[in-house]
């Protein structure tokens, strides 16, 4: 079950019954550092410096700023113990595999890329073995 926690013009955050995170960036819209901090600030909100999975979904094209890449570089690592991204094309992962390997340098958790929803959802939900439930 998906409960929209923040939704706006730059996309959707879900809280997740299986205890993780779900963002969906809306179609064709640029991240902004702003729009990260309010993203991070419900995830503050919900589970407090508790850090638990996020699943990145990029079945949207969009793009993000670097601002926005700075943002989350910052301040996620005491949020998000884990980021599974789905990348259903060529393209998503190939952009995917970069943040990974370049913006996120300083990430102390696993991110992970897959290209089926399913395959994930179960790695984040192994990832729970980390952090608790809610």
């Amino acid at each position: 079950m998906r409960e929209p926690v923040l939704e706006s013009e730059a996309g959707i955050l879900w809280w997740r019954s299986e205890g993780f995170w779900h963002w969906r960036n809306a179609e064709f819209h640029e991240l902004t550092a702003d729009e990260v901090d309010a993203c991070l600030d419900a995830v503050e909100a919900r589970t407090g410096k508790r850090s638990v999975p996020l699943l990145v979904d990029r079945s949207n094209e969009y793009s993000t700023s670097f601002g926005a890449w700075q943002r989350f570089a910052d301040r996620a690592p005491s949020l998000i113990s884990a980021v599974a991204y789905f990348a259903p094309t060529v393209a998503a992962a190939m952009a995917s595999e970069q943040v990974r390997d370049i913006l996120l340098l300083r990430w102390n958790g696993p991110i992970m890329i897959f290209r089926r929803i399913e395959d994930a959802e179960s790695w984040l939900i192994e990832q729970l073995d980390n952090s608790v439930r809610t």
